[in-house]
Parts: structure tokens; C-alpha cells; sequence
């Protein structure tokens, strides 16, 4: 034991956490790639600077993602799901809160909206507006599914 471990105990723990935080060049590198969105731009940014920030703050980064999503479908789910009922594949079920949601081409026959307010737009510009508690019948190919705020 050394005599920066008996005067802190914890010393031999920062040692190590030193080492497993110590990050390489090439990585930072990756890092500034990542955050600038091209080589040429992360080459501008030398690597831990502070010009990394403002690149992703400037609409560079991933956009952010709605909360609405495709789950398994859960009867006993609050607030209750979003039921897309079909005659030739299983039903699908989404929930989540205020977005929107490409579904692919769905042969939608009844629409049960659960607790939710949205809008379902389907082939040839037909589009629905629902409320809570909406069970209708659609008989259409669909495409997109929208949550919106409650009336």
C-alpha cells in the first residue's frame, strides 16, 4: 500500500476510475465526427473543444422522436390503447402521448380509439378524426396514425 492509499482510502478507486475514464484520440475523434455530422466539420472541431456543441445545437443532432409507438396490445393498459382492427392480419395497438406514426399501407376494418384524441389518414386523401371512446368502422388501407391533445 502506498502512502497516497493510507492517507485516502479511496485513492487506489480514483486511480482506477482515472484509467477507465481515460478516452484515446481516435475515439474523441469518433465523438466529434458524430457530433458535427461530417469529417470535414468534426476536423474543424478539435477533439474535447467546445465547437462540438454548438454543431448539434445548430440542427446537425438526431431530430427528436414523437412518443407515440406500436406496443403489444394490453386490454387492461391505462390510458387504454389505440386498436387498429383487421380482417387479414393481426391487430395492431398504439399508445404514448402527442405525435404522429407512418403504419405502413394497414387494411384498417374498425378503429377503437381507447382513451385517445387523433386522426387515422388513409389511401385516397379519406382521413378520421377521433375522439375518446370511438369504435367505427373504416373498411379502408391506412397509412398514418396521429395523437393529438384532447379536445
Amino acid at each position: 500500500m502506498t502512502n497516497d492509499a493510507r492517507l485516502h482510502p479511496t485513492a487506489p478507486r480514483r486511480a482506477a476510475m482515472k484509467a477507465v475514464w481515460a478516452v484515446p484520440a481516435a475515439a474523441m475523434a469518433v465523438v466529434a465526427t458524430l457530433a458535427c455530422g461530417t469529417p470535414a466539420q468534426a476536423a474543424q472541431a478539435a477533439p474535447g473543444s467546445a465547437q462540438a456543441a454548438p454543431a448539434s445545437a445548430q440542427g446537425l443532432s438526431e431530430p427528436v422522436r414523437p412518443l407515440i409507438n406500436e406496443r403489444r396490445c394490453n386490454s387492461s393498459e391505462i390510458p387504454r390503447q389505440i386498436w387498429l382492427t383487421s380482417a387479414s392480419r393481426p391487430t395492431r395497438c398504439f399508445g404514448g402521448t402527442v405525435g404522429g406514426i407512418h403504419i405502413g399501407s394497414f387494411p384498417v376494418q374498425w378503429l377503437s380509439s381507447g382513451d385517445y384524441t387523433g386522426t387515422i389518414a388513409c389511401l385516397g386523401g379519406w382521413s378520421l378524426r377521433f375522439n375518446p371512446g370511438t369504435d367505427v368502422l373504416l373498411n379502408r388501407t391506412c397509412t398514418y396514425l396521429e395523437i393529438r391533445h384532447g379536445s
